[in-house]
């Protein structure tokens, strides 16, 4: 009698940490970007057409099945449907003679027969083929009878890639928030934003851009000080700094900034991490730059500007003159005071 060997089933491998978080990461990216999208909106045949009134998308240089396309018009002795793209070519999956339907693989594709289940059966084939590269188009696609037009839209565009940054199971903010600055000529600034940084935030990474004649010594191990030629400018250093980030989310701050008690950047990550906004902002106590008013037009804007005046003690005008006179220097001037402007966004 020969020997059976049963060897026990190989035990299974755990996942690591790594993967964990990573299946949560995709768990919560779909539901931040409201994927996936809801199912076409079909409008009922009363035209006499049934046809896609939303939803339907397709990848560019791709094919999709077009859904809803019904016909419910009176009984006739001959039908006849045509279809019309700009963006993309039509064409049936029903195997039916070329003349019955006429015009696959071209932008217009007409359907010519005395049966209306055959019409149907061959409408609920009917395909869209992007032919045009486009990251984001839409193409209206019209669909006619002899007495009867509809119009639908077809989305032209890539699915959302999912942007996926682990900050650890303990989800420390140092983990989640990088600080980027760029300065020139003004060391004493930088230090005194850094000890501020260090004072309320002793372990968050800041990433500073320097253009400046001689470069500093900076000794804090959380500080990343990248030099750049001299007189380089300020975007060329904002987009140094920027590159230099690997968390989910930066803080961009001037120079000069200082942060206090009052700073709360755990409350700009909580905005960002339950809605869907990419950039959120604190207005500094400096700031009177006016926010968008539901207000009819013009009120919103003299409430804002009857407001500064009495916080001024002033009574008519813009920084004390008649209304109209200083006006220009006090929108400069709002336009100077907003770059007073915390912004954190998402990386």
């Amino acid at each position: 009698m020969p020997w059976v060997w049963l060897h026990p089933p190989p035990p299974k491998k755990r996942a690591s940490q790594g993967q964990v978080s990573r299946q949560l990461l995709m768990v919560l990216f779909p539901c931040r970007e409201g994927l996936p999208r809801p199912p076409p909106l079909l409008a009922q045949p009363n035209l006499p057409f049934g046809y896609p009134v939303h939803g339907v998308e397709v990848m560019p240089l791709h094919t999709i099945p077009i859904p809803g396309l019904r016909f419910e018009g009176p009984d006739a002795p001959i039908y006849e449907v045509t279809l019309t793209a700009s963006l993309g070519t039509l064409n049936t999956l029903a195997d039916v003679p070329d003349n019955v339907v006429k015009g696959r693989g071209q932008k217009q594709l007409n359907i010519l027969t005395s049966s209306r289940e055959l019409l149907n059966f061959i409408l609920q084939h009917v395909t869209y083929t992007s032919t045009e590269y486009h990251l984001h188009r839409v193409d209206v696609v019209s669909l006619e009878s002899k007495s009867s037009v509809a119009k639908f839209p077809v989305t032209i565009r890539y699915p959302v890639m999912p942007k996926l940054y682990d900050p650890g199971p303990e989800r420390k903010l140092r983990d989640l928030v990088t600080i980027a600055t760029k300065t020139f000529l003004r060391p004493h600034k930088l230090m005194t934003m850094l000890r501020s940084v260090r004072e309320y935030y002793p372990d968050l990474t800041v990433i500073v851009a320097d253009d400046s004649k001689e470069p500093l010594k900076i000794t804090d191990s959380h500080v990343e000080y990248y030099t750049m030629p001299f007189g380089k400018g300020w975007f060329a250093g904002r987009n140094l700094a920027i590159s230099q980030v690997t968390t989910k989310y930066v803080l961009w701050v001037d120079d000069d900034f200082i942060f206090n008690s009052k700073t709360r950047i755990e409350a700009l990550v909580d905005v960002l991490e339950k809605t869907e906004l990419d950039v959120v902002s604190e207005l500094s106590a400096a700031s009177s730059t006016p926010l968008p008013s539901a207000e009819p037009e013009g009120e919103g804007e003299e409430r804002a500007e009857r407001k500064g005046q009495e916080e001024r003690g002033e009574e008519k005008g813009w920084g004390g003159e008649e209304e109209g006179g200083g006006r220009g220097r006090a929108v400069q001037e709002l336009m100077q005071s907003s770059s007073g402007v915390e912004t954190l966004a998402r990386k």
